[in-house]
């Protein structure tokens, strides 16, 4: 969006520049964007505790054409109770932007930057420690791209997108108890 070099704290105040309502309405549409999105990546969302995803805004900045745009994280932690078998979490992080007309949302993007799955075993120690480091490291890169500190990511041409993931990262579930393992019941 700018040319120059941005200060954290000067994208961190561009957002905290607009109006108690104003931000808490722009977060109230994000966490609606943010939840669709998660249903479309992920069949079991929002698992079994039924919360809604955290948003994190980093900040608004304007474009040379005057529009403003609003970057921010969305992250959910959810946890799946199986009926039968080992239960399971997810833990996502999205990276979005959304241009701003007053406090309305308008044309939001948003990017899978951390998509962890995690056995029941491993659910308390990475709720208790690994969580927010995967939320940090997310938030640290994009807001030093966003104050270039840091290159952009590179743009990945349409005709290099793959339509399906890999079979290595096809994560298939009993669509009744949600295993994923050979005791599945369909």
């Amino acid at each position: 969006m700018t040319g120059a070099t941005l200060s954290p704290e000067a994208l961190r105040a561009s957002w905290e520049a607009l109006a108690e309502p104003t931000r808490a309405a722009i977060v109230a549409a994000l966490v609606l964007e943010a939840d669709a999105e998660l249903s479309r990546i992920d069949g079991f969302y929002p698992g079994s505790l039924r919360d809604e995803p955290r948003v994190d805004v980093l900040g608004v900045l304007t474009d040379t054409g005057g529009a403003q745009h609003v970057h921010f994280l969305a992250h959910h932690l959810s946890y799946n109770y199986a009926q039968s078998g080992s239960d399971w979490a997810n833990h996502y992080v999205l990276v979005g932007v959304a241009v701003l007309e007053g406090a309305t949302v308008r044309a939001p993007s948003l990017a899978l930057a951390v998509s962890k799955n995690l056995r029941e075993s491993d659910w308390e120690s990475y709720r208790s420690q690994l969580a927010e480091a995967a939320i940090g490291a997310a938030r640290d890169a994009t807001i030093a791209r966003l104050c270039g500190l840091a290159p952009p990511l590179p743009e990945t041409p349409a005709a290099q997108v793959p339509k399906e993931a890999p079979e290595w990262l096809t994560i298939v579930r009993c669509p009744k108890c949600g295993a994923t393992d050979a005791g599945a019941t369909e």
